[in-house]
């Protein structure tokens, strides 16, 4: 059936003929607009496409590590810094300590007897002080316990200082220990001047650590 005649037909059957669209123009794109569109649908899906056509997903993966600061234990590095400003400390305290020494020399007195003996009455409640004031709060650790004993030997000679004993040379040895189901026994032993010299000793002691302190008055001639 030719045009013509099926325009006839529908007039009869009062039709309108039916309107033929001019056919579009098919435009080609070009290979850069194709490579822009690729990459932008890669960037939004998480896709790369390949020179052979296949699209191949991004896979990434992260994982993240949260520490808990209640549970995680100090690292390496802090142990080690700490270490060194401890010694630093005690280097600086005791070059400090011979300073004094050295810029007050104790002149010759001529004197064969102390102007006031060690009394370890008074000087074991200074001792006391010292000690619970540091061990109230201490938990025991190796590397702190040796520091800590090297601190209260300090405090507690420059707290027996006060009392004006003077031309005495105080000797004192901390001993900081934990509990473990064990038994201790510390004993000492010298040769020393019985109308002068004297020895005072305070036994600290909690559930978990013990700590004690022993000074020695030693009258210098």
């Amino acid at each position: 059936m030719s045009k013509t005649e099926l325009e006839s037909r529908m007039l009869k059957l009062n039709l309108a003929p039916p309107v033929m669209k001019p056919k579009e123009a098919r435009t080609r794109p070009s290979r850069n607009t194709k490579l822009a569109a690729s990459k932008v649908t890669g960037k939004a899906n998480g896709s790369v496409k390949t020179s052979r056509g296949k699209t191949t997903a991004r896979k990434s993966s992260q994982t993240s590590v949260k520490s808990d600061p209640k549970t995680a234990g100090p690292s390496i590095f802090s142990i080690l810094i700490t270490r060194q400003l401890a010694r630093n400390y005690v280097k600086r305290f005791r070059q400090g300590r011979q300073q004094q020494m050295i810029d007050r020399p104790i002149p010759p007195t001529y004197q064969l007897e102390p102007k006031a003996r060690f009394d370890p009455l008074l000087v074991k409640p200074l001792i006391k002080k010292v000690v619970d004031a540091r061990m109230r709060t201490f938990r025991y650790q190796q590397t702190t316990a040796a520091l800590l004993s090297k601190i209260l030997a300090t405090e507690c000679k420059d707290a027996a200082k006060t009392l004006d004993y003077s031309r005495y040379k105080l000797v004192c040895q901390v001993f900081i220990g934990e509990k473990k189901d064990q038994s201790a026994s510390i004993s000492s032993q010298c040769a020393w001047d019985t109308n002068f010299d004297n020895v005072v000793t305070y036994n600290w002691q909690s559930a978990n650590v013990y700590c004690i302190v022993t000074m020695h008055g030693i009258y210098q001639q």
